[in-house]
């Protein structure tokens, strides 16, 4: 489980929230297997990268690829590419 002062740090979060923290993102997408497997023992559930492309079964769920977006483009078009990736078919 977490070690101590992580706990510690995360705490202010959860009061403000009023929810547990069970996920992580890689700040700036910056990972290593080291850092993958930190975020598994600090007992976070999943775990994103900037990895781009979609889950595949076989993937650590401490380090999920996602699609990509900018801030560039509209919700609607985000929404639009997310729904073509879970359409097309996979390798």
């Amino acid at each position: 489980r977490a070690e101590p002062e992580r706990e510690a740090a995360l705490e202010p979060d959860r009061l403000r929230l009023g929810l547990p923290i069970e996920h992580f993102c890689y700040p700036y997408g910056d990972y290593d297997a080291a850092c993958v497997d930190a975020v598994v023992e600090s007992g976070y559930l999943t775990a994103v990268t900037i990895d781009r492309g979609r889950v595949r079964r076989g993937h650590r769920l401490a380090a999920l690829p996602r699609l990509g977006n900018s801030g560039k483009r509209s919700h609607r078009v985000f929404e639009a590419r997310a729904l073509w990736w879970s359409l097309t078919p996979r390798p």
